[in-house]
Formats: C-alpha cells, structure tokens, sequence
C-alpha cells in the first residue's frame, strides 16, 4: 500500500510533507432516500416514499485502502447518526489500540 502523500509548498521556502493516515467517509440519506424521482411528468420527493428509513454508510481508510465499511438503518434520522458516530468511535479506539501496541505506546488520554 502506497500513500498518497505529496509535498506542498509552505512560506520562506521550507515545505510541508503532511496527510491523513486514518481517515473516515460517511454518507446520510434521509427518510425517503434523499432523491428526487421524475415519474410521469411529476417529480416525487421523500415525502412520497416514506416506507425508506433514514440510513447511512460510513467507511474507514487508512491511506487510500478501504480497512472497514458498515450500512445503518433506524426509525429515525437521530438513530442513524448516533450509531455512525458510536460505530466509527469504536473503530477509532480499535485503530488506536492496534497501532499503540505496534509502536509500545501508552493508550492514555491526556
């Protein structure tokens, strides 16, 4: 696997070589599915498909590699955000974890 780091200019000459290693990508669609449908010269919006529930997708890199991706669907757009963010810290912490046993690091908060 190869970042996808590059070098940028700073000011006074001196550069900066700096990028995400962890990354997350996440996408909410709401009740309805969050698009417009033309039909027979009508447009339906979400009011129109209320039986799709609020739902999401939420995804972890590191680099450019895809390492874990996960769907959510709830009852409400509430539900939905509260179990990407519950789902994405519990990845956090696990990265963490992983990565502060490889480099014998302390997993203290300060």
């Amino acid at each position: 696997m190869k970042h996808e780091i590059l070098w940028t200019n700073d000011c006074g000459g001196k550069k900066n070589y700096d990028g995400p290693l962890v990354s997350v990508s996440s996408r909410f669609w709401p009740q309805g599915g969050g698009f417009l449908i033309f039909n027979n010269g009508q447009f339906e919006d979400n009011e129109t498909r209320p039986h799709i529930k609020p739902s999401a997708n939420s995804t972890i890199y590191i680099g450019e590699k895809e390492v874990v991706s996960m769907d959510f669907e709830a009852e409400t757009e509430k539900e939905v955000m509260d179990s990407v963010e519950s789902w994405v810290q519990e990845q956090f912490e696990k990265i963490v974890s992983t990565l502060s046993k490889v480099f014998e690091i302390s997993n203290q908060e300060n």
